[in-house]
């Protein structure tokens, strides 16, 4: 036996020789060199890598749209008819009602077709035109949102309203207690 493979005059501990020195590796032995590399590489020259397999969408390229004052002017207008509409859209739920809120549908629909003229007029790519009509779509959402609820809030107290005017007792409206009249026998409005 050779003393590079005899096992029982090493140190276990230190990974030596007990007379102190280290073990020689066999002469045909070289270090493998790392081929990290040639893992991905398919015999066609292609590359096999998990990223490159499903390729996600290219970011933006960097080349300027030309922007003149006109567009400037259509999206700072499509900007203020979204923002307008988002802001008829909340006061409609309170004061206003139908008629603001329709309002706030048209505003939202100008706003985003200004938007989709730009973005068709440019072609451009489909992140950047997603990024530009994210806000008018939110609004419109809103918007009819506002609408449906306040047409659903007409036909629901629409019968109480009626009643009310027609019997002029008001305190139906406002729940036990809070309307009517506070003091005196007539709970009528006409007295």
């Amino acid at each position: 036996m050779s003393e590079d493979n005899n096992r029982e005059d090493l140190d276990p501990k230190a990974g030596k020789h007990l007379d102190g020195t280290s073990p020689e590796p066999p002469p045909s032995w070289k270090p493998a060199e790392p081929k990290h590399e040639q893992l991905y590489e398919l015999p066609n020259g292609q590359d096999s890598r998990p990223e490159n397999a499903n390729p996600q969408p290219k970011p933006p390229s960097n080349t300027p749209i030309p922007f003149s004052e006109s567009d400037a002017q259509l999206i700072e207008m499509a900007r203020k008819y979204i923002s307008i509409s988002q802001i008829c859209a909340v006061v409609s739920l309170f004061l206003g009602g139908i008629v603001l809120s329709t309002i706030a549908v048209i505003l939202a629909f100008m706003g985003l077709s200004k938007i989709n003229a730009y973005a068709n007029r440019h072609s451009l790519e489909q992140s950047a035109r997603l990024a530009l009509r994210r806000p008018g779509v939110l609004a419109l959402g809103m918007c009819v949102f506002a609408l449906i609820f306040n047409i659903v809030s007409l036909i629901v107290l629409y019968p109480m309203v009626m009643q009310s005017l027609q019997s002029g007792d008001f305190s139906g409206l406002f729940g036990s207690g809070q309307g009517g009249a506070s003091s005196g026998s007539s709970s009528s409005a006409w007295g």
